[in-house]
């Protein structure tokens, strides 16, 4: 994969895995691999969230990951790993930029009901409208959000935060900074 996307035409272009209609279930290893050069753009949330993972059901794991790149969306559920996600992401670090709409996260969009994202880190600057966060746009009840930190910039209109734009219904946060 390119090291560089300069130029949108050299980088690698991928299609999320998970659809709405059909979400990921399984276990992605990453072997403490990078991707380097990854260049998504959605314009069509309902189908698929523009993430390396669109959607992941409860049973969905994305681990051992760094991705560098650019992901662009101008509809919702953007981050670099997964977009509306209710899995677990372990040890996955972003260094891509992302821009999204609401729900944009550098590690996830929508960290959904009883998800858990554990040693993560952004790097990345993350733009969005609202619900924008430097690790994830939301996270929901439940959710076991442990030992990852943002350094990357982070910047919306509404509800923006280093961490998350927005804790809905209550969760689990401990160790963790902006």
């Amino acid at each position: 994969i390119n090291d560089s996307i300069a130029d949108e035409s050299t980088a690698y272009k991928w299609s999320p895995v998970g659809i709405s209609a059909k979400k990921f279930n399984g276990v992605f290893d990453g072997g403490g691999h990078t991707i380097k050069g990854l260049y998504i753009k959605n314009t069509n949330s309902r189908t698929y969230g523009a993430a390396f993972i669109g959607y992941g059901t409860k049973d969905a794991v994305i681990k051992n990951l760094t991705i560098e790149g650019k992901i662009v969306s101008n509809s919702n559920y953007t981050g670099a790993f997964g977009g509306d996600y209710i899995g677990s992401i372990e040890n996955c670090h972003n260094m891509a930029e992302i821009n999204g709409a609401d729900y944009t996260g550098g590690i996830v969009g929508d960290l959904g009901d009883g998800a858990t994202m554990t040693n993560c880190s952004n790097l990345g600057s993350v733009s969005g409208t609202r619900y924008v966060g430097g690790l994830a746009g939301i996270i929901r009840k439940s959710n076991a959000f442990i030992k990852s930190f943002n350094r990357g910039d982070v910047t919306g209109i509404q509800k923006v935060g280093g961490v998350t734009g927005s804790i809905y219904s209550g969760g689990t946060v401990a160790d963790v900074y902006s």
